[in-house]
């Protein structure tokens, strides 16, 4: 049966001995975890579900480091 998911990509650079602590905040938040490919985590959560990062600040920082780094695979490439 379908079902509707809601997702955030969260980029943060994570020691192996953070990693446990940093999935039980978004956790704790709703938020389960999906997968990592480096500093890229995404996690997913139903409808409604308030999301970590909420004012815009963080959220442009959070994009911007997105698009750079897409920017830079892609010149690579």
């Amino acid at each position: 049966m379908p079902h509707k998911l809601i997702y955030c990509l969260d980029i943060r650079q994570l020691q192996n001995e953070e990693e446990q602590e940093y999935k039980d905040i978004f956790a704790d938040s709703g938020w389960h975890y999906v997968c990592s490919s480096g500093d890229l985590h995404i996690f997913s959560a139903e409808p409604g579900t308030v999301p970590l990062h909420t004012d815009r600040e963080t959220s442009y920082v959070k994009y911007s480091r997105v698009v750079r780094i897409a920017g830079l695979w892609l010149s690579l490439h």
